[in-house]
């Protein structure tokens, strides 16, 4: 199976919070959808960018202190 190029910080299978810059018309973002390997489109310019920083989600513990 041949391995595929990181495209991405973040290489894990579930989501990320990423951080977006668009060099073609310099505009920056941040985005709670974003994978492994994955890109998005700039809202202005329609260019395909990927992530330059990824943090992965965490998942929300909760404490249920029964009767």
């Amino acid at each position: 199976m041949p391995t595929q190029k990181k495209l991405t910080p973040y290489q894990g299978k579930r989501r990320a919070f990423g951080h977006f810059y668009c060099e073609e018309c310099d505009k920056e973002w941040t985005s709670a959808n974003s994978w492994a390997n994955c890109y998005q489109i700039c809202r202005d310019c329609d260019t395909c960018v990927y992530p330059y920083k990824q943090v992965r989600k965490r998942l929300k513990v909760v404490v249920r202190i029964g009767i």
